[in-house]
Order: structure tokens, then sequence, then C-alpha cells
């Protein structure tokens, strides 16, 4: 069994279990939160367990990096808003986060992407220029 599929069973099976070893102080404050960029600083991940994060700092070479301050304003919502994102990081995004009943998605014209489930926060850097 694939990891994203243990991990969306325990996630479903917690909201009929009381799950061994877990609870709230799992869950990281708002000041507790940490980016982990990529090396080509293209996209930031920010868990938002200390579960999750300490499998981040165990596993991976990922630099801690500060969490920029994002201002997703509502705007006009007939207006179509387009940008562009890196496919190939898009894509690794998406397949972690097709396995979540929510997920939310901020954003607005050459503006970093933000997506973020129940446990993860993704921002992804917007393409600049014409390719």
């Amino acid at each position: 069994m694939g990891s994203e599929i243990k991990k969306s069973l325990f996630k479903n099976l917690n909201k009929i279990f009381q799950a061994r070893g877990q609870s709230e102080e799992n869950i990281l404050k708002k000041e507790e939160l940490e980016g982990f960029m990529d090396p080509a600083n293209v996209c930031m991940i920010i868990p938002k367990t200390k579960e999750l994060k300490d499998f981040i700092l165990v596993n991976f070479d990922a630099p801690i990096n500060k969490i920029p301050e994002l201002d997703y304003k509502p705007s006009d919502t007939s207006k179509e808003v387009t940008s562009k994102y890196s496919g190939e990081y898009l894509r690794h995004i998406l397949e972690i986060v097709k396995h979540n009943n929510e997920v939310f998605i901020s954003m607005k014209p050459d503006y970093p992407l933000k997506i973020e489930t129940e446990d993860l926060i993704y921002i992804l850097a917007p393409r600049l220029g014409y390719d």
C-alpha cells in the first residue's frame, strides 16, 4: 500500500476512531510554522503538524526559510485571472493533494500560487516573462 493511500486511510479513519498518539499537540501554532524551500527557490512547503515537519527534517535536505507574507485580498471574481507556473512542480503538488477532501487555492496575476490542505501549505512561485 502506497504512502499516500496510507495517509488518506489514516486521515479518514481518524474521523471515526481516536488515533493512538495523535492529539492537538501535533498541530503547529502559527508562530511555529516554518517553510522548506526547494534548491531552485520555486516551491516552498510549509507543514502544519510536528509529525510532517519532523518527517521532512529527517528525510530530506530541505533548508528552512522564512515564510513570505502573501496578501490574497478578495477581488472582482468576474475578471479572468491568469498566471504561469511550473507544470513539473504543479504535477508533484497535485499528486500529493489529490487525496485530501478539501484543498484551498489562492492566486492572482504574477503572484505565488498558494495551495493549502489540512496538513500542508504549498507556495509556488510564478513563471515570469514570456516563453
